[in-house]
């Protein structure tokens, strides 16, 4: 009989213990048989227990254990710690390619908004050798299992973070399949099999076989997507401009020429594993030829860098290398938190500019002259002009080559896909934010769930990295996170 494995701990969390259940009840269905890849005595750190806290350790097992109650009948096989002969000295923190290094950068990454290690708060660089060893713990186990297993096919939550991309590394490394798997914020989950869910052509693919332009609902949703977004309104993400003074341009851009710039956070995108999926450019660095390659063409364009509003949680020595870009005499720079409308300035330009940022969609859809630099999941989509530098988008502006019309029902098919789009689950779903398993709430077991969500407030009040934020959007933040926290939410 075929045999497929999951990957439990991150059932710690919700929606991944749901997804996991019935990822599980898929497989079956498709003749294998289950195991699982499970915390036992020995605590090991993993997205979820970053500390190696005892009482979040406890608490991941008890999740563990109401997978079982779901799925019954499969093999347990407990990660130990004494398979590894790891070292702490033999963590060089300077080989930053190695798959381990990368994938505990994009964990943290994504919590701090950091763009490199020495951002970190030192108690996390302290902790990183931790972690690096619990990568290792995780990826020997992992291949001790497959082999005495005969383990042919493994599935992780996600598979970014260090626990997961642990596994999918040490499937590469056996040569079996593996599949990864997500929600997103709306209704929709989907999973990939042997390839990232950051995958341009993968998540592409899954777009243009699923968005039909004569679908009413597909239509309507993708009209609905852009109209909110203008509006303030939550979509399947949180409106990031609510904030924004509506309609304000500061007097500085007033009446002139506007090429609207918009880089945003790329923690998710940073730290990929395999490069060959998504290879970030340095945003700061190709906008500083973009603009200064303007400067010297001594064009009447005033170039409006609009930072995300999310950037305010970056470090402060990532954010001040996007400030010194103000010093660019042709250059108006808004910070993060500034009143300046995103969609005033989106109508005012006459280009706009996108790295991997979403407003390229929202460009597309008013079919403005769109630029984009570097990769991107939009690439390929006839949203605009691709460029893999900043130089080179400055040279198609100052030669004056003809734009292309971004293709406003691609736009449209991008915002179905990530509002509409399901790959076939049985019995999961997700009503009002919340997944079920049968249409049925799994409940957390009360006393643990307590006294884990207790630890993990404890570090997110007294850890709190530095960042841009005012003392009462710290304060927001942490509250924000305190109630994902305590309703065991992924976040």
């Amino acid at each position: 009989m075929k045999k497929a494995a999951l990957f439990l701990p991150s059932v710690a969390f919700t929606p991944p213990l749901e997804l996991s259940i019935c990822h599980a009840r898929r497989l079956i269905a498709e003749g294998y048989e289950i195991t699982t890849f499970e915390f036992g005595k020995h605590i090991i750190r993993s997205q979820f227990n970053q500390y190696g806290n005892i009482i979040m350790h406890i608490y991941t097992l008890s999740r563990q254990k109401q997978f079982s109650r779901f799925v019954p009948t499969h093999k347990k096989v407990y990660f130990r710690r004494s398979v590894s002969n790891f070292s702490f000295a033999s963590v060089d923190l300077n080989d930053r390619n190695k798959s381990a290094y990368l994938s505990v950068m994009s964990s943290l990454a994504s919590r701090f908004r950091v763009t490199d290690f020495d951002q970190l708060p030192h108690t996390w660089q302290i902790r990183f050798p931790y972690l690096i060893q619990s990568y290792q713990l995780i990826y020997e186990n992992a291949i001790r299992a497959i082999q005495l297993e005969n383990i042919s096919v493994v599935g992780v939550f996600n598979g970014r973070f260090f626990d997961s991309a642990a596994i999918v590394s040490a499937a590469q490394a056996m040569g079996i399949d593996y599949f990864v798997y997500d929600v997103n914020r709306s209704a929709s989950q989907y999973y990939f099999y042997n390839t990232s869910l950051h995958s341009i052509q993968a998540n592409q693919e899954k777009a243009l076989n699923f968005y039909d332009p004569k679908n009413l609902n597909h239509v309507n949703c993708a009209h609905e997507f852009f109209l909110k977004r203008r509006s303030g309104k939550r979509t399947y993400e949180k409106s990031f401009t609510a904030g924004q003074k509506r309609g304000f341009l500061p007097k500085e851009i007033k009446n002139t020429r506007i090429i609207a710039v918009y880089p945003s956070s790329d923690d998710e995108y940073r730290f990929l594993v395999d490069e060959s999926i998504y290879k970030c450019v340095d945003q700061v660095s190709e906008l500083s030829m973009f603009c200064n390659e303007l400067l010297k063409a001594d064009l009447d364009y005033k170039i409006c860098i609009r930072l995300h509003p999310n950037m305010a949680q970056m470090h402060p020595t990532a954010l001040q290398r996007y400030n010194l870009l103000a010093e660019y005499k042709n250059v108006y720079l808004a910070n993060p938190l500034d009143d300046l409308d995103t969609y005033a300035l989106l109508d005012a330009a006459e280009i706009v500019v996108g790295f991997c940022s979403s407003i390229i969609l929202e460009s597309a859809y008013i079919e403005k002259s769109t630029l984009l630099i570097g990769p991107s999941l939009y690439c390929g989509m006839k949203l605009g002009d691709e460029f893999s530098s900043g130089l080179k988008a400055a040279n198609f502006i100052i030669n004056k080559y003809e734009f292309t019309v971004p293709s406003k029902v691609n736009s449209m098919m991008w915002a179905a896909y990530i509002n509409l789009y399901n790959d076939p689950l049985p019995s999961f779903s997700i009503d009002n934010g919340l997944a079920r398993v049968d249409l049925l709430e799994i409940l957390p077991p009360r006393i643990w769930r307590i006294l884990s969500a207790v630890v993990k407030l404890y570090y997110e009040i007294f850890e709190y990295h530095s960042s841009s934020l005012t003392l009462k959007q710290k304060i927001r933040d942490i509250l924000r996170r305190s109630k994902a926290i305590m309703h065991n939410k992924w976040s």
